[in-house]
């Protein structure tokens, strides 16, 4: 199902030289998971396994008699209900949730159906309180909606493409031995995978785009990083996540530019290497790209035909390693000068060679390294602005403080 973004406008930056501006508030979404029959687990697509169903036992969260009873059995084994969720990509994370009550069991688990060491949380729904948090979970929740329900949620990676929420009983067990008659009830299930299909701007004509769905970038509609606002998700470096446009120029080649990011990089769990936030697109992709990794406890900042093209700003390790969002600024020049970098208003000391005229070459990559697709980025990406000129400080600070403003970004280092 396509949804359009229609959460907030692009903020309006009134200097020189705007050549894009790409905002999560504005672009297309595809949300493309959907739960059937998400309040009836009695019948198909619904698989139970090594429990039994029975419809409407209980009154429902929303004041119904549709809640049903999910009663384990007799074997040494895991116990849980699954649905596997048409058009998932998978080893992507997706966010479930699920209404569940105590009966005389009073722990779910909530999470990959593989069991053993991938993704879930467990949930107490005795005392409403999170208990374990194994594997690749990302955000999780735990809200009481009264009469002993709680909607419990959580964001993991699915491995195998289904919907689980296992019984149990205590925290940190999965495998055990049922009694045949120990229950709770459960009642309505959800799983959406939002990816963000492109990004386009008023500005310009320029958009970013992405055909494939594994590789497009996870959505968030409203992101608690980013003052609730919208933003992408990348998820991790190994899976190649990129929006891009291989046809237009965004800057005449060769030409100054600058550009502002408001983002949060996360290091990768699965790697030390960072990923790349943008990229110039040139002719190859080795030697006359112009982006910018981030982590590896270091900042590397790639320059058009640079021959020793890394260049090192180790005062940022901390902060990207931890995760914090910022607003960075990288400002290219032209021939024979040195990138320069900023982070949430502060200069950065880069070192390195000089930056050479760029081969011919139309695009722009964000949260990626095209034509590679070698060292994608890990993080949150909320908006990028793109000038080609470098503008005067006084305008440089005003786009740099309005990004700050606009995402709750400290100005501090």
């Amino acid at each position: 199902m396509r949804n359009t973004m229609t959460r907030g406008q692009p903020s309006k930056f009134r200097t020189q030289g705007l050549a894009l501006q790409l905002d999560a508030s504005y672009g297309t979404s595809l949300l493309d998971t959907q739960i059937i029959n998400p309040n009836d687990f009695t019948g198909a697509p619904w698989d139970p396994r090594r429990v039994t169903v029975t419809a409407d036992q209980t009154t429902d969260p929303f004041g119904g008699n549709l809640a049903d009873k999910i009663t384990e059995d007799n074997t040494n084994n895991t116990h849980l209900m699954v649905q596997s969720v048409a058009n998932t990509v998978t080893s992507m994370p997706a966010k479930i949730s699920v209404y569940a009550k105590a009966g005389t069991r009073s722990w779910i688990v909530l999470g990959d159906a593989g069991g053993g060491g991938n993704s879930g949380i467990w949930f107490d729904l005795t005392n409403g309180v999170i208990g374990t948090i194994q594997g690749a979970v990302r955000e999780y929740s735990m809200t009481s909606v009264g009469n002993g329900w709680y909607l419990c949620s959580a964001t993991v990676i699915i491995a195998n493409g289904a919907w689980s929420c296992f019984m149990t009983t205590d925290d940190a067990v999965q495998v055990y031995t049922g009694d045949g008659t120990s229950f709770l009830y459960l009642y309505g299930a959800e799983q959406t995978q939002p990816k963000m299909m492109g990004w386009n701007t008023k500005n310009t004509q320029f958009s970013t785009s992405q055909a494939t769905n594994a590789i497009r970038p996870g959505w968030r509609p409203t992101s608690p990083i980013f003052r609730s606002r919208p933003a992408t998700t990348y998820w991790d470096w190994t899976i190649s996540q990129a929006l891009d446009n291989t046809t237009d120029k965004v800057v005449p080649q060769s030409s100054p530019r600058v550009l502002y990011t408001a983002c949060r990089p996360v290091l990768s769990p699965s790697a030390l290497t960072g990923g790349t936030l943008f990229d110039f697109l040139r002719t190859s992709p080795d030697s006359t790209n112009q982006f910018v990794r981030l982590g590896d406890n270091n900042t590397y900042l790639y320059s058009d035909g640079v021959t020793v093209n890394i260049a090192m700003a180790e005062q940022v390790a901390t902060s990207f390693s931890q995760g914090i969002p910022c607003v960075t600024t990288h400002t290219n020049r032209g021939a024979g000068t040195v990138l320069s970098f900023r982070r949430n208003n502060v200069d950065i000391a880069v070192t390195g060679g000089n930056i050479v005229a760029e081969t011919t070459g139309s695009g722009f990559t964000v949260g990626n390294r095209t034509p590679s697709f070698s060292q994608a980025w890990t993080g949150d990406i909320a908006e990028i602005v793109v000038l080609n000129a470098v503008p005067w400080i006084s305008a440089n600070y005003r786009i740099e403080r309005g990004l700050n403003a606009k995402y709750a970004i400290s100005k501090l280092a």
